[in-house]
């Protein structure tokens, strides 16, 4: 596929266009030509002003800027409306030249290291230095030191909470926590009666506590080695699911007493106006002759009231956002985190093939503030990888005040590829439209995350997202051909593949996705719980068909109450639900008197667990009320139901069905289940898949398929494939920046 910047340049030569050019051994007294290019973005833009911008009612064409190869660091551009395109048909394009890469960094490319001892080296920063919490060596996320084994370090349990506090929690006493670690600073008037330390460490040292969907990263204020309590300078979330839960998980990060193995970092900030900082060399590396960089600017780009821009080929990097000074309160999808990009209440800008990579926090956000509409953007072709937060983020999390018009709206988000994502920030998704209307995601990849795959609005109990009597809240929302493989790594719980929160927005469908190997934490916690394929948290009415899941930890289809007025229904239907490791279709909540749930129709269930397995796995999973009339709440129909472990015909437990009020169940058979008027039409058929066991995962048919099973593209590349149709662009693998323990695709699923 040619770029848009190799389509404008080869039709330079037949059209007229104002074009100028940008490099790094430019200069801004030059005149732009492609022979005498200006040095800075800034110069171009206020030349595009007075040569293009001033006079929009005669321009026809666009006016191009060109970035050659290089990198512009420390980086933090700004644009307003004043600095809009004049029409769809002439628009001004920040392009790469053809075939080179711009990089825009917000970074400091750290250059004056001294080797001190064996791999150790160091280098004095300047004096106007911000602090930050992350390193990239080379183009490569590098680690602080931490306690325990490995560049990942160790997880610590939680001993117990202390009740009403979501500021202090007991360590275990047999932890190597102590008072005596270097940059251990008690802050000043801390609960511990402790002296304050020096006020340039003080709450140098985090702890990052792993809660159900999200980790909050709190800073230390004290510890107390008598009654083993640590003390945070903030509080985490205020509920019962956030906060320091006994058994859960936490990581002590940044402990200078740990800097011990090649490829961590540690910040010296005892000195104001000397930081020191301190890496420890893998073989081979040699700081002074490779890149090393340090995030200094949040944003790296951003605009507001923007319209008819185009950036396209352009790298964005190196953003820094640093945990506030009394902590961080993790919440859903980390969706308080910016981005790297920031483009408010921004309509008809396109983004495409761009790069986002060494990222703090989000990628791409591109918001609205309720105040002005977002419409008509494109976000298409780009590449993000090694993210602190997540990959794009559009719309906003509602508050209630919203109308239809002030929403991100017709949009669409095509043909990306989001890989490596919330490597600071676990909880953050890899896609996320909050506040929205008429948006299209499609054709996506999206690989290696801890949480969200593609997240559709949010879950609040007050029902922001449903809308008010001046907005009909979340709706038409397309999420298709998308392909989400790898996420969760045994790390959080409660997450999907695919995620909504819509409430009672119409015209939403989630069809031809393919979803594959999600790993909850139930790998490393007893009370792990939650990785699901496809997931609506609260919605309806909902399409859900032409679906591809497998190896899921938790279920296919996981539902939190279903939709939330009478008579609506979440349609699931002609899909391929395979190899869940706990149910098919999950329900976390009864329904309300006189409401439906959901109708599970012409579904192709392959499983090879059972009641005995370990963990017990079935078709149905938590509230099993099918209604009465039976199916009124639950109905299933025209499925085929295959077990490879079991004849799943005449099993005693194939099904259950719960009593009006959910509080009992009785186990049905599979004749005995239809005999009830469930799964009419419904067979126990081999579907013959040609080879759907793992590393393979073929899912096409052999012959023809179950009666009334209407075949669709599982494999890529392709129209009507999941995932990118024609990908050409492959990012590298990124290093964990956590313990993850996915469960293993040949044995566990």
């Amino acid at each position: 596929m040619k770029t848009i910047a190799t389509l404008l340049l080869l039709s330079a030569g037949c059209v007229a266009q104002v074009t100028y050019y940008v490099a790094p051994n430019g200069s801004d007294s030059n005149n732009g030509s492609i022979s005498a290019p200006f040095a800075t973005e800034a110069k171009a833009e206020s030349v595009i002003q007075s040569t293009f911008l001033n006079n929009c009612g005669a321009q026809s064409q666009p006016a191009t800027v060109y970035f050659r190869a290089g990198t512009w660091y420390s980086q933090s551009m700004t644009m307003t409306s004043a600095d809009s395109g004049c029409s769809a048909n002439a628009p001004v394009i920040f392009s790469n030249y053809p075939g080179e890469v711009p990089v825009f960094s917000g970074g400091l490319q750290v250059t004056n290291w001294v080797n001190t001892s064996g791999s150790l080296w160091q280098a004095t920063l300047p004096s106007n230095t911000a602090n930050f919490e992350a390193l990239f060596y080379n183009g490569v996320r590098r680690s602080r030191p931490r306690i325990g084994t490995g560049i990942q370090g160790s997880y610590l349990k939680v001993s117990n909470n202390i009740s009403g506090f979501y500021d202090r929690f007991y360590y275990n006493p047999s932890d190597p926590i102590t008072t005596s670690w270097k940059n251990y600073a008690p802050s000043t008037g801390n609960p511990c009666g402790q002296a304050a330390g020096n006020p340039s460490l003080q709450g140098d040292i985090e702890i990052l506590i792993f809660e159900w969907w999200d980790i909050s990263r709190e800073r230390i204020s004290c510890i107390d080695t008598v009654k083993h309590i640590i003390y945070l300078t903030g509080s985490t979330s205020k509920n019962s699911l956030h906060g320091y839960i006994p058994s859960h998980r936490y990581l002590v990060e940044n402990v200078k007493d740990q800097l011990l193995l090649a490829g961590q970092w540690f910040l010296d900030r005892s000195v104001n106006g000397a930081w020191v900082l301190n890496y420890i060399a893998n073989p081979g590396e040699n700081p002074n002759v490779d890149t090393v960089v340090i995030p200094q600017r949040t944003p790296v780009f951003s605009a507001k009231g923007l319209k008819y821009r185009t950036f396209t080929g352009l790298t964005f990097s190196d953003d820094n956002y640093v945990t506030p000074t009394t902590g961080y309160a993790g919440s859903q999808a980390d969706l308080l985190v910016p981005a790297s990009t920031q483009c408010m209440d921004c309509s008809n800008v396109t983004f495409d093939a761009d790069t986002w990579v060494n990222t703090t926090g989000y990628g791409l956000s591109m918001l609205t503030d309720d105040t002005s509409t977002a419409t008509g953007n494109l976000i298409e072709n780009n590449v993000l990888y090694d993210l602190g937060a997540g990959g794009i983020y559009t719309g906003h999390q509602p508050n209630g005040t919203e109308t239809d018009a002030d929403v991100f709206q017709f949009g669409t988000i095509e043909e990306n590829i989001v890989q490596g994502y919330g490597r600071m920030f676990p909880g953050a998704a890899a896609i996320t439209n909050q506040m929205s209307h008429d948006v299209v995601t499609q054709h996506n990849d999206v690989n290696d995350g801890y949480n969200q795959g593609i997240m559709i609005c949010f879950p609040d109990e007050s029902l922001k997202c449903k809308g008010t009597s001046a907005s009909n809240g979340t709706f038409n929302q397309s999420v298709i051909y998308n392909h989400i493989w790898n996420l969760g790594q045994g790390i959080l719980s409660d997450f999907g593949g695919i995620y909504f929160a819509t409430y009672n927005g119409t015209g939403n469908i989630i069809t031809n996705n393919k979803i594959h190997d999600i790993s909850d934490s139930s790998a490393l916690d007893t009370r792990g719980y939650g990785g699901n394929g496809l997931y609506v948290d609260r919605g309806g009415p909902i399409t859900v068909t032409q679906n591809l899941t497998y190896r899921t930890s938790a279920s296919s289809m996981q539902e939190g109450q279903g939709p939330y007025t009478p008579g609506q229904v979440i349609d699931i239907t002609n899909n391929i639900f395979a190899y869940s490791r706990k149910a098919v279709i999950a329900m976390a909540k009864c329904a309300a008197p006189g409401y439906s749930q959901f109708a599970f129709s012409h579904n192709i269930s392959y499983q090879d667990k059972t009641g005995t397995s370990n963990p017990s796995a079935a078709i149905q999973m938590g509230v099993t009320y099918p209604g009465t009339p039976v199916g009124s709440v639950q109905s299933f129909a025209n499925d085929d139901y295959w077990n490879i472990s079991e004849n799943f015909a005449t099993t005693s437990q194939a099904f259950s069905a719960m009593k009006s009020g959910c509080k009992s169940s009785t186990e049905y058979s599979f004749s005995s289940w239809q005999a009830l008027g469930e799964d009419l039409g419904s067979v126990v058929q081999d579907p013959q898949f040609t080879s759907p066991a793992y590393p393979v995962d073929n899912y096409s048919f052999l012959g023809a398929p179950p009666t009334g099973f209407i075949p669709f593209n599982t494999s890529g590349n392709c129209p009507t494939c999941p995932g990118r149709t024609n990908p050409t662009v492959f990012p590298p693998a990124v290093p964990a920046s956590f313990p993850t323990a996915p469960f293993n695709p040949a044995t566990d699923f």
